[in-house]
């Protein structure tokens, strides 16, 4: 059975995505944001390999989890990049972790909507984990 990309603890009110599919050693974590209420994590050569969600954001990965949501394969002038859609909305802030091109969308300024991930890094991350098999049987 395929390992969920999501996972969410009710009992502390997060959830946690996973952007890789093996055990890695960890090698540290930092805000996404001062304001954000994300905590992303690095493997020891400085690759994102996860991102906790904190109350604010964590609902949204329950839900997902109900609809067994994976990324999605999208394209931008012709080049291709995964997005996690966690809500609709109209985008007013982008965050970039410069390092590794992925994007985190917010609806408001206070950093506390987020309504997506977009990872246009593709070359770094396993298509096959993030978007699962979409090829129609």
């Amino acid at each position: 059975m395929r390992k969920s990309i999501l996972t969410y603890h009710a009992q502390v009110n997060m959830g946690y995505l996973y952007l890789i599919s093996k055990r890695v050693p960890h090698g540290h974590c930092r805000e996404l944001d001062e304001d954000s209420e994300l905590i992303l994590d690095f493997d020891k050569n400085n690759k994102l390999i996860g991102v906790e969600f904190f109350p604010n954001n964590s609902h949204k990965i329950r839900e997902l989890i109900r609809g067994n949501k994976q990324f999605d394969k999208k394209y931008k002038n012709e080049n291709m990049y995964y997005v996690l859609q966690l809500s609709k909305g109209d985008a007013k802030v982008t965050l970039q972790l410069e390092e590794q091109d992925i994007h985190f969308i917010f609806g408001n300024e206070q950093l506390d909507d987020l309504l997506a991930i977009e990872i246009y890094a593709t070359e770094d991350y396993d298509e096959l984990f993030l978007i699962g098999d979409k090829t129609v049987r």
